[in-house]
C-alpha cells in the first residue's frame, strides 16, 4: 500500500531523450517461434515431435520391451524415437493410428528445434546435421550416420540415459566428437578411419547394418564408393578413431574412384567388384549381405568377407531383349532404379531390408517396395538374364506401374512416394515413405503381402503428405533452394483481414482479424486447398499441368482492391487470379478473373502480351476506389506487364497494354551490367515483388540486379521505357511495399534486402530524390526477408525464409517512477512505460479508485502474457504495476495493446531483477531530497520537521 499511496506525489514523468528509430521490436510471429532468441528452427511448417521431414531410415530395438522404433528425420536434423509403436491410439477421419508425439529426440535439445548441429550449447558432440541412417545393436545402442558431419555417432541405450540431451560414446569417421566435419577429415585420400558422406552441398544416402553373428558394423561410404566393416573390437566406448578391417568396392582403403569396368564385362551394372555411391545395406539370417548402389542395382555378397570381395549375384538388371526387340521399359519385373544402358545415371534404389529370408528393396524412383524370392529359389544367372525377377510389389497395383501415390494426386494408405527404407516388427512392415514425410505400418495380409497400411507416423492421416505438421497455423516459404512468399492486409475491411501466400504449400491463408494473428493462430480460410491440412499442387490432381479456377501452384504476390477482392500471382501456373471478397464466400474459393492465360485451365508459358512465364508480384492502380490498371512482374521473362481495365472490368485472358523491362512483348533477355557500368534502367533481371503508390509510381524489386527501380506515371509509359530512379546496393531485394492511405500514409518505401536479412525503410519518393529525406533505417533479422507489408498503423509485417511471419511494433521502454532510472524492473514495482522515437497520443485517464484492474481506457499491458495492473494513463505514457509472478532475472516481454481489438501499440523485451529499490524525491524529479512523510501524511521539510518521538515513512 505504501507504493500506491506515494505515487500521488508524482506528476507525469518526462520521457528520456531518444534518437528516433525504426519500429523494430517483434512481438508476434506466425509459423516458427523464437523471434528474439537464437533461431532454433527454420523448418517448413511446424515441428512439435509428431511430424517428419524427409525420413531416410528406420530401425527397431527389439532388445527393449516394448520395442523402440527409431526414425532418421533427416531434414529436421534429428532422430526421433517411439516406444511401442504397435500400441499407438487411433485418430483421424480414417481411424488411422497417427499424430502421436515422439517419445525421445536425439540430436536436438527439444522437440521443436530443427537447426543443424542441434542446440548451440551442445556443439558437435550431441548435434546432428542431416542424419541419413540408423541401426541398433543387440544391446540397444543406437548408431546414427550423421552425414552432414561425415561421421557416425553411437548413442548408448538412449532410453536408459536420464538427461534430455543425449551424448555419444563413440564417433567413427572423425578424430573426436568435436574435431571437425570435413569428409575424409579434410584429406583427398581416404583411409580405414575416414568417411565421405556429404559434399558439394549434396547429402548422400547411406546405410548401416549390424552383422547378426559377429556384432560387426557395416557402413556404406558413398563419397568413397565403398562399403566398410568395423569389427566389434573397434566399437568399444570412447575408442579413438575406430578403423575398418574390410573394404568392398575398392582394392584397398586408400582408393575412392569407381573401379573401371573390365573389357569382359558388358556394362557397369554387371561388374561385381565395383560400387558406385552405395546406399542401403542389409543382412539376411544366413549372413548374406545386400548392398544397393547408384548403378541401379543391388549386389548380393556371401561370406567369408575379405577385401575387394566380388558380389555373388546382382539384382535389378534388365534382361537382354531378343534380337529386334526393345528392352522392357522401367518399371518392370526386373529393373531397379532409372539408369542408362551402362547402368549409369540418376535415380537408384534406396534402402534394402529383409524379413530374415526374403529381400525387400525400396525402389524409390518407381515409388514402390519390391520383394524377391529367397536366394535358393533364384533362377541361375545367364548372360541374357543376369538378375532374378521381382516376386511382388508394395505401393503399386502391378509390376509395371510407377507413379508417385499411384498418380492419384494425394497419398492414401496404399500408396508410396519415394520410399527409402523398411523394417519388420514381427510380421508387421514399417516403411519410411520419404516423399510423403511419413512412416507407414503395414499389417501382413497374406504371404509377403502388405497392401494397406493401418498406421501412420508423421502425418495426421493417410491423405496428408506435407513436410512436418500442417494444420493451418504454419507456413512453408523456403526449402530446397526455393524461397518465396507474399503478404497483404485488407485495411479497408473491419476488422482488417490478413492474407499470406504460403507458396510452397500451394495455398493462400486468410485471417479475419490481422490484429490478433500470432503464434498458434489458425487460418480462418484457405484458398487453393480444400482444408488447412493439405498442400497438393493444383489440388486435387497433384499435376502441375492441370490448373483450374480454384487451385494454386506456388502462389506469391498478393494485392487487395478497394472492394476487398484478392489478386493472387499464381507463379507455378503462369497466371494472375482474382478471388472475389473471400471472407464473404461460402464453400470453395473460386476465381472470377484470370490474366496471363486464355482460360482457367490453360497453361501456356511463352512471352506474349497475353501469356506469362512466372508471375511473381502484383500491384494495383486505384483511382477513386476503382482499380483502373494492374501490374504483374514476370520473373521468367524479366519484365513487368501493365494491364489496363477496358470498360467495366478486366476480362479473362486480356492482353497487356505495356511491358517494362523489355523493348517488346516477345523479348525475354535479362538486363545485366558490364565491367564499367551497371545494368541499364530500361531492363530487369529476375523481378520479384512490386508496389504502386498513390501517385501511380511503380516500384520494382529488380532482384538479380540488386536494386529497386522506380517508374513514374506508369499508365503513360511506352514499352521498354527506362525507370526514373534506382535504389541500389541491395542484396537480392525481393519484397517491397509503399506506405499509403491505409498503412500510415507516409509514402515511405519498405524494401527487403533479402540476401542480407534486412528490411530497409527509405523516405518518401520526392524526399528521396531531393536528398532532403531522412536516412534509410533497417531491421536486421536472423533469416532472409522475402516479403513486407504494413498494417493500418504503419507497422511492418515481414515474411522470412525461416518459415515464419514476424510482426513488428513500436519499441517500448520504461522508467522507474521514483528515480526515473532504467535499472532492471522487478515483480510488484511500479513502472512508467512509453514509446521510443515517437510518443503515444493517448487520451489521459486519471488514477481510478481502488482496486485497480488490468484494463484502463481500453488499454492493457501484459508481461510474458500475464496481465499487469494499469494505474494511470497520460498522453505519452502509462503507469503499471509489474505482476508479482514476473521473472526475477533475464528479460520479460512487455506488450501494450488495445483490449477491445488486440491491436499491439508497443512492445519490448525488458531486463528483470529480483528487486529494484528507489526512493521518491521531494521535487518529484528523481533528484534532491528523499520524500519522507510525517504520520499525518504531509511531506517532511525544513519548515515541516518531524517531532521528537514521531515516525516518518519513505516510498
Amino acid at each position: 500500500m505504501n507504493k500506491i499511496f506515494c505515487y500521488f506525489l508524482v506528476a507525469s514523468v518526462p520521457a528520456l531523450a531518444q534518437t528516433p528509430q525504426i519500429n523494430q521490436f517483434p512481438s508476434r510471429e506466425f509459423g516458427q517461434p523464437q523471434l528474439v532468441q537464437l533461431l532454433t528452427s527454420a523448418a517448413p511448417n511446424l515441428a512439435e515431435g509428431r511430424e517428419l521431414y524427409g525420413p531416410n531410415s528406420i530401425a527397431l530395438d527389439n532388445s527393449a520391451s516394448p520395442p523402440i522404433l527409431y526414425v532418421a528425420d533427416t531434414f529436421n536434423n534429428r532422430v526421433l524415437a517411439f516406444q511401442n509403436p504397435d500400441s499407438f491410439t487411433r485418430c483421424g477421419t480414417n481411424n488411422a493410428v497417427c499424430g502421436f508425439a515422439s517419445s525421445k529426440v536425439i540430436g536436438q535439445q527439444n522437440l521443436t528445434s530443427t537447426t543443424p548441429q542441434g542446440p548451440a550449447t551442445s556443439g558437435l558432440s550431441a548435434g546432428l546435421y542431416l542424419p541419413t541412417s540408423v541401426a541398433v545393436d543387440s544391446s540397444g545402442n543406437l548408431y546414427v550416420t550423421d552425414s552432414g558431419n561425415n561421421r557416425i555417432l553411437r548413442f548408448p541405450a538412449p532410453f536408459k540415459q536420464t538427461t534430455s540431451l543425449l551424448t555419444a560414446d563413440l564417433v567413427i569417421g572423425q578424430q573426436s566428437v568435436t574435431s571437425g566435419t570435413d569428409g575424409n577429415q579434410g584429406r583427398q585420400t581416404p583411409s580405414a578411419k575416414t568417411l565421405s558422406l556429404f559434399g558439394g552441398g549434396t547429402v548422400l544416402r547411406t546405410g548401416l547394418a549390424i552383422e547378426p553373428s559377429t556384432g560387426n558394423l557395416w557402413v556404406s561410404d558413398p563419397g568413397n564408393n565403398r562399403v566398410l566393416e568395423f569389427p566389434a573390437s573397434q566399437l568399444q566406448p570412447n575408442t579413438q578413431q575406430p578403423a575398418a578391417n574390410i573394404v568392398l568396392g575398392q582394392t584397398d582403403f586408400t582408393l575412392r574412384e569407381v573401379l573401371p569396368t573390365p573389357p569382359e564385362v558388358s556394362s557397369n551394372q554387371l561388374y561385381k567388384n565395383s560400387l558406385a555411391q552405395p546406399s542401403g545395406l542389409a543382412f539376411d539370417q544366413s549372413g548374406g549381405l545386400y548392398v544397393a548402389d547408384a548403378f541401379g542395382r543391388v549386389l548380393y555378397y556371401v561370406g567369408p568377407f575379405v577385401n575387394d570381395l566380388a558380389a555373388r549375384r546382382i539384382l535389378g538388371v534388365n534382361p537382354t531383349p531378343a534380337q529386334g526387340q526393345q528392352p522392357a521399359t522401367y518399371p518392370n519385373q526386373f529393373t531397379l532404379g532409372m539408369t542408362d544402358v551402362n547402368g549409369n545415371c540418376c535415380f537408384p534404389p534406396g534402402g534394402v531390408f529383409t524379413n530374415g529370408t526374403n529381400l525387400f528393396v525400396a525402389d524409390s524412383p518407381a515409388h514402390r517396395i519390391v520383394v524377391y524370392d529367397v536366394p535358393a529359389n533364384w533362377p541361375a544367372e545367364t548372360t541374357n538374364q543376369p538378375s532374378p525377377p521381382i516376386l511382388g510389389v508394395i505401393g503399386q497395383t502391378d509390376k509395371t506401374s510407377g507413379k508417385a501415390n499411384k498418380g492419384q494426386g494425394q497419398a492414401d494408405a496404399t500408396s508410396l512416394a519415394n520410399p527409402v527404407a523398411g523394417v519388420f516388427l514381427g510380421t508387421q512392415l514399417w516403411v519410411a515413405d520419404y516423399g510423403n514425410s511419413r512412416i507407414l505400418g503395414f499389417p501382413q495380409q497374406g504371404p509377403l503381402t502388405y497392401n494397406t497400411a493401418s498406421r501412420v507416423i508423421g502425418q495426421l492421416d493417410f491423405t496428408y503428405s506435407a513436410p512436418n505438421l500442417i494444420e493451418g497455423r504454419e507456413v512453408f516459404f523456403a526449402g530446397g533452394g526455393v524461397a518465396s512468399a507474399g503478404l497483404v492486409i485488407d485495411t479497408s475491411s473491419s476488422p482488417p483481414h490478413l492474407y499470406i501466400a504460403d507458396s510452397l504449400n500451394n495455398r493462400v491463408l486468410g485471417f479475419k482479424d490481422a490484429r490478433k494473428v500470432g503464434q498458434g493462430s489458425v487460418a480462418d480460410l484457405v484458398i487453393g486447398q480444400p482444408d488447412v491440412f493439405r498442400a497438393v499442387i493444383n489440388y486435387p490432381t497433384g499435376d502441375a499441368t492441370q490448373p483450374s479456377s480454384s487451385n494454386l501452384f506456388n502462389p506469391t504476390g498478393l494485392a487487395v482492391d478497394a472492394n476487398g477482392n484478392l489478386y493472387v500471382a499464381d507463379s507455378g501456373n503462369g497466371r494472375l487470379l482474382r478471388f472475389p471478397t473471400p471472407f464473404t464466400q461460402s464453400g470453395a474459393q473460386i476465381a472470377n478473373l484470370v490474366l496471363g492465360q486464355t482460360s482457367f485451365t490453360a497453361k501456356i508459358r511463352n512471352p506474349s502480351p497475353q501469356n506469362m512465364g512466372t508471375p511473381f508480384g502484383v500491384a494495383l492502380v486505384i483511382e477513386s476506389g476503382v482499380t483502373v490498371a494492374l501490374a504483374v512482374s514476370d520473373v521468367a521473362f524479366n519484365r513487368v506487364l501493365i494491364f489496363k481495365r477496358t470498360g467495366g472490368d478486366f476480362t479473362n485472358g486480356q492482353f497487356a497494354s505495356i511491358v517494362l523491362g523489355q523493348r517488346d512483348f516477345s523479348s525475354t533477355a535479362p538486363a545485366q551490367g558490364s565491367s564499367t557500368s551497371g545494368p541499364p534502367l530500361s531492363g530487369l533481371n529476375g523481378p520479384r515483388h512490386i508496389a504502386v503508390d498513390s501517385s501511380e509510381r511503380l516500384y520494382v524489386a529488380d532482384t538479380d540486379n540488386g536494386r529497386v527501380l522506380i517508374y513514374t506515371s506508369i499508365q503513360n509509359r511506352a514499352n521498354g521505357d527506362p525507370a526514373s530512379f534506382p535504389l541500389t546496393n541491395l542484396s537480392s531485394p525481393q519484397g517491397i511495399f509503399v506506405s499509403g492511405v491505409n498503412s500510415g500514409n507516409t509514402g515511405e518505401i519498405w524494401v527487403t534486402s533479402t540476401g542480407g536479412g534486412q528490411v530497409i525503410r527509405y523516405p518518401e519518393y520526392t524526399a528521396l530524390i531531393s536528398g532532403n529525406g531522412a536516412q534509410p533505417t533497417s531491421i536486421n533479422l536472423q533469416s532472409q526477408t522475402l516479403a513486407v507489408t504494413l498494417d493500418s498503423a504503419g507497422n511492418p509485417i515481414v515474411a522470412e525464409s525461416a518459415n515464419r511471419v514476424s510482426f513488428f511494433f513500436p519499441q517500448l521502454t520504461f522508467q522507474n517512477p521514483a528515480s526515473f532510472s532504467q535499472q532492471p524492473l522487478a515483480p510488484g514495482m511500479l513502472a512508467v512505460l512509453y514509446r521510443m522515437g515517437k510518443d503515444f497520443n493517448f487520451t489521459p485517464v486519471a488514477v481510478p479508485p481502488l482496486p485497480w484492474g488490468p484494463v484502463l481506457g481500453d488499454l492493457q499491458v501484459t508481461v510474458n502474457g500475464f496481465p499487469a495492473i494499469v494505474a494511470r494513463i497520460d498522453t505519452i505514457d502509462l503507469l503499471i504495476q509489474v505482476p508479482s509472478n514476473a521473472p526475477i532475472s533475464g528479460t520479460a516481454d512487455f506488450v501494450i495493446s488495445r483490449f477491445s481489438t488486440g491491436e499491439i501499440l508497443a512492445a519490448a523485451s525488458l531486463s528483470m531483477a529480483k528487486q529494484s529499490p528507489a526512493f521518491f524525491t521531494s521535487n518529484a524529479m528523481g533528484t534532491g531530497n528523499v520524500a519522507a512523510f510525517l504520520k499525518d501524511g504531509s511531506v517532511m521539510s525544513q519548515s515541516n520537521p518531524v517531532a521528537h518521538g514521531d515516525f516518518i515513512s519513505f516510498c
